[in-house]
């Protein structure tokens, strides 16, 4: 009874909340999961940070190039900005960052959803 909570969240932690290989697994498999075109895509890159932050706590952590990569790949998958893939990859490497990626992919939603308006 005289447990800190500091000391109980530390022990619970230590207990339950470690990262396992399969968790790894899953988390990778559920990263790969195409864009969702009916949702805000301002979830996407939330969603990708979410999984981004879980590898990293796991000891895993995805590199930048492959996060971006991959991201650019799962909304290829949804159908949209098949036009603007090209422009995509036609960047140099240096200049596909996950920042620039997702300011050119809220662009290209907005103007997507615009035209249907």
């Amino acid at each position: 009874a005289n447990v800190s909570t500091l000391n109980l969240l530390t022990h619970l932690y230590n207990t339950y909340g470690k990262i396992t290989e399969v968790d790894l697994h899953k988390n990778q498999e559920v990263m790969s999961e195409a864009f969702d075109p009916n949702l805000p895509i301002e979830s996407f890159f939330i969603r990708i940070e979410e999984y981004v932050e879980f590898a990293a706590a796991g000891n895993a952590p995805f590199p930048p190039q492959q996060v971006v990569t991959q991201s650019f790949f799962n909304i290829q998958k949804s159908g949209l900005f098949t036009d603007d893939a090209r422009e995509w990859r036609r960047l140099p490497t240096a200049d596909k960052t996950w920042e620039r990626f997702k300011t050119l992919s809220i662009s290209r939603m907005s103007c997507l959803t615009s035209s249907f308006h």
